[in-house]
């Protein structure tokens, strides 16, 4: 990027934004994308709340232990604790992944709100299902 395009946070054609901020998404890409959401709700001027999310922050795994026990997760999902990978048995395969949203008052530039959570991605299959 050049320094002008690294002060708008606009990135060049090389770092071009992702359609969504997933966990593959790395952090330059997420505030990439959250502070071109701000400056375009800023040029409205209608004065939003713009919510970003940045995936693969780290917590306290005794912290990220207690959330993880509050819904039902396989234990050897558990064992990893919150890594951002997926862990695949056979027919299984389970994944903790831990983000930070924050929500900014774009009349000010502000963050207003900001939450730690955990999404646990779980599939599963069986050698004896078929389609049909």
């Amino acid at each position: 990027m050049t320094t002008a395009q690294a002060s708008t946070g606009t990135p060049s054609k090389a770092q071009a934004l992702p359609a969504a901020i997933t966990p593959q998404a790395s952090a330059a890409q997420a505030e990439a994308a959250c502070d071109a959401r701000i400056k375009a709700a800023r040029d409205t001027g209608e004065g939003k709340l713009v919510a970003c999310v940045t995936w693969g922050t780290k917590s306290s795994a005794a912290r990220d232990r207690a959330a993880l026990t509050k819904w039902p997760t396989p234990s050897w999902c558990l064992d990893h604790g919150a890594d951002s990978k997926w862990w695949v048995t056979r027919f299984k395969a389970c994944g903790v992944f831990p983000a930070d949203l924050s929500v900014t008052d774009t009349r000010t530039g502000q963050v207003v709100g900001r939450m730690h959570y955990l999404v646990v991605g779980y599939a599963y299959g069986a050698y004896n299902v078929w389609i049909k």
